[in-house]
């Protein structure tokens, strides 16, 4: 009896001594991007590392951080083995694709305090396994780089995401490094293999006057063979027609050319606003050229069925995505990918833009801004020629403008042997005997007018006719003998 006691006590003694070692698994917080470059929302993570001999099945531990155990979600995989590295992140899309996906990804609910705060990670009992105090004087306040556990001592450094982090003499190291551990700061040797900058703009070799051009520029740093695809910074672009525009991060943006043109566009990129102010080579510029076109998309014909065609003239095709036609407050929206070829036309049938059967003179064309481009249809000149005279073929041309029915009606006044043809239009005739009399008001007007004109005309010449008929009947007739008259 007395030996079973003491072999339960001998037994409660040896769990004691030896559980705390079994629980005390050695993994530590390394590297921590508190405040990302840009926008830290979905961009910040926490760097692991497993220094003990054994697996962590890290999806039934916790991180503690904001006075909260948050749980852990590896993605793709169970444990973290021995030697190996693993990164706590808000959001795995934003992760992979800034660094590649050959990390070891873990999925929690956090947000880190740019100001600084203490986190933890934390085993399946709750039990901190680690933790560390940061805050905003060890450095990496939104400049792109991390702070790193290096030789016992955090640093800041360029971050090395499922690396091995910067050490000092190890081509990673960076230069006049900050500890957080204490007030003092620690310079270390910097042994750069490459360190440069590249630039990337954007833009299209080809536009058109008073449309969006599209343009993008961002720069990548590339250190020691690891590129970072920097967030901040000065941009400066100058567009090449006066004007400029200037960020504090990469961009993507819109310009309008209102003329046609050759312009070149440059781009700078300066690491900081003090670099810039005080003179420095910027670390990227960039020279790209762009040929500007005139605008000449035009409206062109509304057929008897309500189709609206449309043509353009420039010497370059042009893609109608954004454009529109718009009548009586209804709207007609060019899909994605109509192109548009040069001297090509295209016509959109009624059932397709769904604006009923338009007036050719109310119908608008406007380009991907909203702006007005043309309000009804481009309209050939109307000729005017002599029909009946012999040996005069000369063709005279009055071009459509407000007052043309008024010049109409005078030159037709005073030349009555004239009569209107419409060069225009070939299937004039057909589209009237369809009906659609709504998309040719203009024009059955003017004919109306000729016709009526043309009537009177007759009515007249037929009046003069038999007036000059009858006097001769009278002058002929004769009174032969009495005239009786029988009832």
């Amino acid at each position: 009896m007395y030996f079973g006691v003491f072999s339960v006590k001998f037994f409660v003694l040896l769990l004691f001594i030896c559980v705390p070692h079994i629980l005390l698994a050695q993994v530590e917080i390394t590297e921590v991007m508190y405040d990302h470059e840009g926008t830290d929302s979905g961009f910040e993570w926490v760097e692991i590392y497993n220094s003990g001999s054994s697996d962590i099945d890290i999806g039934s531990w916790y991180f503690f951080e904001n006075d909260t155990y948050h749980g852990l979600t590896p993605d793709g995989f169970v444990s973290i083995g021995a030697g190996e590295r693993a990164l706590i992140v808000q959001n795995l899309e934003n992760i992979y694709a800034e660094f590649g996906s050959s990390l070891n990804l873990v999925k929690s609910s956090f947000s880190l305090n740019n100001t600084g705060e203490t986190i933890a990670l934390a085993d399946q009992n709750r039990t901190t396994q680690d933790e560390i105090t940061y805050s905003a004087d060890g450095g990496a306040l939104g400049n792109g780089n991390s702070i790193q556990l290096t030789n016992g001592i955090w640093i800041e450094a360029l971050p090395t995401p499922g690396s091995v982090n910067a050490r000092e003499g190890d081509p990673g190291d960076t230069n006049n490094a900050t500890t957080s551990s204490s007030s003092t700061s620690t310079t270390k040797k910097e042994v750069v293999v490459d360190d440069y900058y590249t630039g990337y703009l954007t833009i299209e070799k080809q536009a058109i006057s008073g449309s969006p051009t599209n343009i993008e520029a961002y720069v990548v740093h590339t250190r020691n063979g690891q590129d970072t695809k920097l967030k901040r910074g000065v941009f400066y672009l100058n567009f090449g027609d006066g004007s400029v525009y200037t960020s504090d991060e990469r961009f993507e943006t819109q310009h309008v050319y209102q003329y046609p043109g050759e312009y070149q566009v440059v781009l700078e990129y300066y690491r900081s606003m003090l670099a810039q102010e005080a003179g420095e080579d910027p670390k990227v510029m960039i020279n790209k050229r762009i040929q500007v076109h005139d605008h000449v998309l035009s409206i062109v014909a509304v057929d008897g069925s309500g189709g609206v065609t449309i043509h353009n003239g420039a010497s370059i095709p042009i893609d109608l995505d954004g454009w529109s036609l718009v009548y009586d407050n209804h709207t007609y929206t060019f899909p994605r990918y109509l192109m548009l070829a040069s001297q090509g036309e295209v016509t959109i049938p009624r059932t397709i833009h769904n604006l009923g059967y338009v007036h050719a003179g109310s119908i608008r064309l406007l380009n991907e801004i909203g702006e007005i481009m043309q309000v009804g249809v481009a309209t050939p000149p109307i000729a005017i020629y002599s029909e009946h005279v012999e040996g005069d073929d000369t063709l005279e041309e009055v071009p459509i403008t407000s007052d043309a029915t008024t010049a109409l009606v005078n030159f037709l006044a005073e030349h009555p042997d004239k009569q209107v043809v419409d060069f225009g239009e070939a299937s004039q005739s057909q589209n009237q005997t369809q009906g659609d009399q709504s998309t040719h008001t203009s024009r059955l007007f003017i004919m109306t007018l000729v016709v009526g004109v043309v009537a009177l005309l007759l009515v007249l010449i037929r009046a003069r006719y038999r007036t000059s008929q009858i006097d001769e009947r009278g002058a002929e007739l004769q009174v032969i003998g009495d005239i009786e008259l029988i009832e």
